[in-house]
């Protein structure tokens, strides 16, 4: 945004005309195991999460000590992530990170600027982004371009930021309570630890293969095809998609080696095709597949566990499915616990797109706020 365009009140200036600004210590310190947390950039998103300490010997060699409402960025390896330091509790950081300290400036306002697209991609032009990692010189940071309103609508921006920040917070821990307590539902109503109202017969101990075929794909990840009529399923998380379909039926599918092995699963109920390493469980009987999916995605990891020590296995073999045991409940009572877990699935899935609804929201705002197109209501110069 040009000069000639700025809003009424609003002025153009250098980072280093409104913030003072400085790169920690450039040596590896000698780690203890307790006193003044030392942070870097793994440290950006939580500043008070470092297992890092230094001495207060060495501490005290810092010229610049971080005070509140200092602003922590990145600017070697992954760059231009921020956080705001929230008290005066010593703290040592890193040549990898950036001290920025307002000084004619709102500090959260600071703060969300330089989260704003035109901060960012001007970093990105003035970084060295072919160093290995990138980077960018602490001399540049301080000629980036900041909008800067008059210091009341700084703070009203702030704060409406902030309170977008709070409610993304909010849908976030909802979100892990809810997942959390699907987990505990799966625990417990798999397992029969706890029975719905009106179910109390016996479970049947059995195997998996009296209950479904198993068998794998024929195809190749290079039969994907962008934009393909149906869901091609491989050995990841993500679906690809294929021009011809091998089944037309309710099946749940995992991958068959690789670093998904015991961690990658899929329920589906019509046409599709799978990859040769991906296996296919389906003709379900005496079982619901929608029921299967559930166990098999809270159990199977356990079984493959048993057959390695190693964080993922090369392959799965056939028999570590068909002779995985199950206790089966009776039809009805399989319907009712799949009915309380897929009515948990979708309030997961509601609060989800509910995060996603207030992101965009704050984007806009950010979007809008940071450059002046829309003024706050009482502020405006």
């Amino acid at each position: 945004m040009g000069k000639a365009e700025l809003p009424n009140g609003w002025k153009n200036v250098k980072l280093g005309e409104i913030a003072e600004y400085y790169d920690g210590t450039h040596q590896t310190p000698e780690y203890i195991e307790s006193g003044v947390p030392f942070i870097s950039v793994e440290n950006i998103d939580n500043l008070k999460g470092s297992k890092k300490y230094i001495s207060t010997a060495d501490f005290d060699k810092y010229k610049i000590k971080p005070q509140k409402n200092d602003i922590f960025m990145t600017r070697i390896g992954e760059l231009g992530l921020v956080n705001i330091v929230e008290d005066d509790e010593p703290l040592a950081y890193y040549v990898t990170l950036t001290l920025i300290r307002p000084k004619e400036i709102f500090p959260h306002f600071l703060l969300f600027f330089i989260n704003s697209n035109a901060f960012q991609r001007e970093l990105n032009k003035r970084a060295l982004l072919n160093a290995v990692p990138p980077k960018i010189n602490l001399g540049d940071i301080g000629k980036m371009s900041v909008l800067v309103p008059p210091l009341s609508e700084q703070q009203a921006i702030a704060e409406i930021l902030t309170i977008a920040d709070k409610l993304i917070a909010i849908k976030e821990r909802l979100i892990v309570a809810k997942q959390k307590q699907k987990q505990w539902l799966m625990q417990h109503l798999l397992t029969g630890k706890i029975r719905l109202l009106g179910f109390s017969g016996e479970w049947e101990k059995t195997t998996l293969e009296k209950h479904m075929q198993i068998e794998t794909g024929s195809q190749n990840t290079e039969d994907k095809i962008e934009n393909g009529r149906y869901p091609f399923f491989v050995r990841s998380q993500q679906i690809e998609n294929i021009d011809s379909y091998s089944y037309d039926c309710e099946a749940v599918l995992t991958a068959g080696d690789g670093v998904g092995t015991g961690k990658v699963f899929h329920y589906i109920n019509g046409k599709f095709n799978a990859h040769q390493r991906v296996y296919v469980m389906s003709q379900f009987n005496g079982i619901t597949g929608i029921y299967f999916y559930y166990f098999f995605s809270n159990n199977f990891l356990s079984v493959v566990s048993k057959y390695t020590a190693k964080t993922s296995v090369d392959s799965v073999r056939r028999d570590m499915i068909a002779n995985m045991q199950i206790n089966l409940p009776p039809l009805p009572e399989q319907q009712a616990i799949t009915n309380v877990l897929t009515t948990a699935d979708r309030e997961i899935e509601l609060l989800k797109k509910e995060l996603e609804q207030h992101k965009q929201i704050k984007k806009y705002l950010m979007q809008k706020l940071l450059t002046g197109k829309i003024r706050v209501k009482g502020v405006e110069a």
